[in-house]
């Protein structure tokens, strides 16, 4: 009887702990889960926000007449820099627990501009991409993080503004600088080119955008790209490839660069003369 007693209480003992941990375990995925929904809930609202001011400003946070204490005022995807805030903890099932051991919900937001090429790379001037960081905490320990990148063109809202101020923009804004290069320069009967504009640069840190013409067609609308150049006659060949640069504002400037194909069966020349 006694050694029936003390099975039962073992048994006991195993399938409350189990009971617990399963609880536990419960507990701690419903608050991953709410964690996350409430990440996505503000990056939806961070991202819906146009990617940057009318006048280009490079510092993140709120700009002039904007208060994070006041969602409604920030009107573009940096503004929401440093922002944090409590939550309400019964939004996350989770009262009961919280007025006994006094932990808290938070979400704070980080806005940082980073390299189009490598988004791991932090830089302090505008690249024309944003990576945006919604980190959850309940007592101070993340719960959920939310990673997301803000960019590309430039959004409705600005180009609305840069053609409303039309002429203004050539008076406030610096007009961008192309710079076209290609690899190889020279070639025989048929060459693959690299064209390259990633020289191009804006001297207020606008964004560009490029477009690569040859013999009246557009070939490309990237920074870099590649193309054939085929020659099948008998007399040199001279094509030129032009590159539009061009920014937020609307300022435009062209560079153009030439590519010499030789017709086959060219000799080559190295140093100063024929190779033999």
């Amino acid at each position: 009887m006694v050694a029936a007693t003390l099975l039962v209480g073992i048994v006991m003992t195993a399938s409350l702990e189990t009971y617990g941990a399963s609880l536990r375990m419960n507990a701690r995925t419903m608050q991953l889960d709410a964690g996350m929904r409430s990440a996505r809930e503000l990056m939806s609202e961070i991202l819906g926000r146009r990617f940057e001011e009318t006048t280009g400003a490079v510092t993140l946070g709120p700009d002039s007449g904007e208060s994070q204490e006041s969602v409604e005022t920030l009107d573009d995807v940096d503004d929401f820099d440093g922002w944090s805030e409590t939550i309400e903890a019964d939004r996350f099932g989770d009262r009961d627990r919280t007025s006994a051991d006094g932990l808290t919900w938070s979400r704070t937001v980080e806005v940082r501009h980073v390299r189009v090429d490598s988004p791991g790379v932090v830089v302090s001037s505008r690249t024309g991409l944003k990576r945006v960081v919604v980190m959850v905490r309940r007592g101070g320990n993340p719960v959920a993080q939310l990673v997301a990148f803000a960019g590309g063109m430039l959004d409705e809202d600005l180009r609305r503004a840069a053609i409303g101020r039309g002429r203004e923009d050539d008076d406030t804004n610096r007009s961008p600088m192309a710079r076209a290069e290609a690899n190889p320069r020279i070639g025989v009967g048929v060459a693959s080119v690299t064209l390259d504009g990633t020289a191009s640069f804006d001297p207020d840190g606008d964004l560009l955008t490029f477009r690569w013409r040859s013999e009246g067609s557009t070939i490309a609308t990237t920074a870099v790209a590649t193309v054939a150049v085929n020659n099948a006659s008998t007399v040199v060949k001279v094509q030129e490839f032009e590159l539009e640069v061009s920014d937020v504002h609307g300022n435009r400037t062209r560079d153009v660069v030439r590519v010499v194909i030789e017709p086959p069966g060219t000799v080559e020349m190295t140093g100063g003369g024929p190779t033999p």
